[in-house]
C-alpha cells in the first residue's frame, strides 16, 4: 500500500504525508511553538502561524 495524502487532509502545515524507503515523510516540515499565558501557540512557519514568534522567549509555562 502507498501513502500519499495531500496536505489538505492533514492537522499540520505541511505539503502532505508520502513516506521514502526509510519510512520518512517527505512531505513534512517542522513546527515551533511558544508557550503565552499557559497556552501552546504556534508560531512558525510563519505563513500558518497563530501568534509571532517572541525573543526573547520567556519561561511563562507556569
Amino acid at each position: 500500500m502507498n501513502t500519499d495524502v495531500p496536505g489538505r487532509e492533514t492537522i499540520m502545515p505541511w505539503n502532505g504525508v508520502r513516506p521514502d524507503a526509510n519510512h520518512r515523510n517527505t512531505r513534512a516540515r517542522g513546527v515551533v511553538e511558544q508557550i503565552r499565558e499557559g497556552r501552546h501557540r504556534l508560531v512558525c512557519p510563519f505563513d500558518v502561524a497563530h501568534a509571532r514568534l517572541q525573543r526573547p522567549m520567556t519561561d511563562d509555562a507556569g
